[in-house]
């Protein structure tokens, strides 16, 4: 047997190894890109672009998404250090579960408000996620993606409202509906979703009939078990609304019954509306028209008639919501369910569609008014950041004096163009100054908060303003984020430069 000769070891040659495994590093890399490639068509980029500037946005916009609502129940989450809930919106829980993890952390403020911004992203992408790879259900990414750019653009500023949530579990609910595997598992997931979606908001029950009735018509006596289900659920959740309704939700009841009496809805207030939905709304009616053609192209002339009475009837609706035709994120919560009945159909009517990967023309317009509506949103968050900038240095130059509470003059921080000051202010500026550390909490209110209802009559030594209509015991703020002394609010004047 020949021996092999023995042949010394060379010596290591790390520049050699190093560009070896640079090599097959390249080749691994091409590899994945070829094959993912081959896998991702133009919506996927569509898709995952998108959410990528939503979330850029949710990061830089963190400050100026604390507006109203959302400062409000993050004060609340953070003080109380659990989830707030009030009315019976359950679905709050998940508007606040990644800053409620940070707050447990005892993370810093500044991560707990960045977790609160980009809480808002991540869920929809989550739901975006599990419906188009889980369940293949590529429009279903559209529509989600419609939903976060289509009505929203100061709304964007408030991200924990109800029924942005509600909508995006609606889009699961329907993608599971509609997927035709419904087993013992997907029927208790179906219910889950189901209960937070109904105990959202009363528009939130009209926007899951709305997708049960599309079901129905698609699928007839089969689904009866599931519309058994739904309907005992909804009696229980409604009998549990009648016994247990807040003050805020009898209210908003004797409002609108009040409204229907005194002959509000006249013609005038039509004219008004009708201004209003062209201005602001006209991209919705020009896609409603488009999913209209479609469906009767499809010969689908009953599901073209539930659809046509949907938007009628989501139109009454949102009418006898809101009194005002101003352009605010309010009036675009109102008209939010809008947006999700006319795109809904969408999901269930171009499977073809979504089989030849839509046509460049449809593809190019979804580009395009995607693009413009994220340029609203940014350019609307810019205005917003001017606010933020005028509360800072309001900020910095009360932290000047020993005093924690001050009273600011609401006629000084109102600049042309700009958002001024709103309810939240107290919040926003307190969350504000603690982010250097709590000994820089202060709290300012203006004096429009102050004088409100005679709310500075409550006022003493041992608590502060919360916001405009409530006050609260110093001793309710979490101590690790927070600290006021136990002096009296003190008017603070701005110099010139602040103006």
């Amino acid at each position: 047997m020949r021996c092999r000769r023995f042949e010394p070891l060379q010596p290591y040659n790390r520049e050699i190894n190093r560009n070896q495994f640079m090599n097959l590093g390249r080749y691994i890399l091409k590899y994945l890109v070829k094959k993912s490639l081959k896998k991702l068509n133009y919506i996927h980029v569509y898709q995952w672009v998108t959410f990528s500037v939503l979330f850029f946005l949710s990061l830089i916009f963190y400050h100026e998404r604390l507006l109203a609502d959302s400062g409000y129940y993050l004060m609340r989450m953070i003080n109380y250090q659990m989830p707030w809930i009030e009315h019976g919106r359950y679905i709050l829980l998940f508007s606040q579960l990644l800053p409620w993890l940070g707050v447990s952390l005892h993370l810093h403020l500044k991560v707990v408000l960045i977790l609160f911004s980009i809480n808002h992203v991540l869920f929809h992408f989550l739901i975006f996620y599990l419906s188009v790879y889980r369940f293949k259900n590529l429009m279903a990414g559209v529509f989600i993606i419609l939903l976060q750019v289509a009505g929203l653009v100061t709304g964007f500023m408030v991200p924990m409202f109800e029924l942005y949530y509600a909508a995006s579990m609606l889009v699961l609910f329907a993608v599971i509906l509609f997927s035709k595997k419904i087993n013992t598992v997907y029927l208790w997931i179906l219910m889950f979703l189901a209960f937070f979606i109904m105990s959202s908001h009363p528009m939130g029950i009209f926007m899951l009939i709305v997708v049960v009735g599309f079901y129905g018509l698609d699928f007839g006596m089969k689904g009866i078990r599931i519309h058994l289900y739904l309907g005992v659920l909804l009696a229980g959740l409604l009998l549990f609304k009648f016994f247990t309704a807040s003050e805020y939700e009898s209210g908003k009841t004797s409002a609108i019954l009040q409204n229907l009496n005194n002959g509000k809805y006249n013609e005038a207030y039509f004219s008004g509306l009708g201004h209003f939905l062209f201005k602001n709304y006209i991209s919705i009616a020009i896609l409603a028209v488009i999913v209209s053609l479609l469906i009767t192209y499809q010969k689908a002339y009953r599901k073209l008639l539930l659809y046509l009475s949907a938007i009628l009837l989501v139109i009454a609706l949102s009418i006898l919501n809101t009194g005002t035709f101003d352009f605010s994120r309010y009036n675009e919560q109102v008209w939010f369910p809008l947006v999700f009945v006319v795109c809904f159909p969408l999901m269930t009517i171009s499977g073809k569609i979504a089989g030849r990967k839509l046509s460049a023309f449809l593809y190019v317009l979804l580009v395009l008014f995607t693009v413009y509506r994220l340029w609203m949103i940014a350019g609307n968050g810019l205005l917003y950041t001017q606010r933020t900038n005028t509360m800072r240095q309001v900020v910095e130059h009360a932290q000047q004096y020993e005093s924690r509470k001050f009273i600011v003059n609401d006629s000084l921080l109102t600049k042309g163009g700009v958002p001024g000051p709103n309810w939240s202010y107290p919040i926003e500026t307190m969350f504000i100054s603690a982010e250097k550390g709590k000994e820089y909490c202060i709290s300012i209110c203006t004096t429009e908060d102050y004088y409100f209802n005679d709310v500075y009559k409550q006022l003493d030594t041992t608590n502060y303003l919360f916001r405009r209509f409530e006050v609260e015991p110093l001793t309710n703020l979490n101590s690790f984020y927070f600290r006021l002394d136990s002096g009296n609010y003190q008017p603070i004047h701005l110099p010139n430069k602040d103006n």
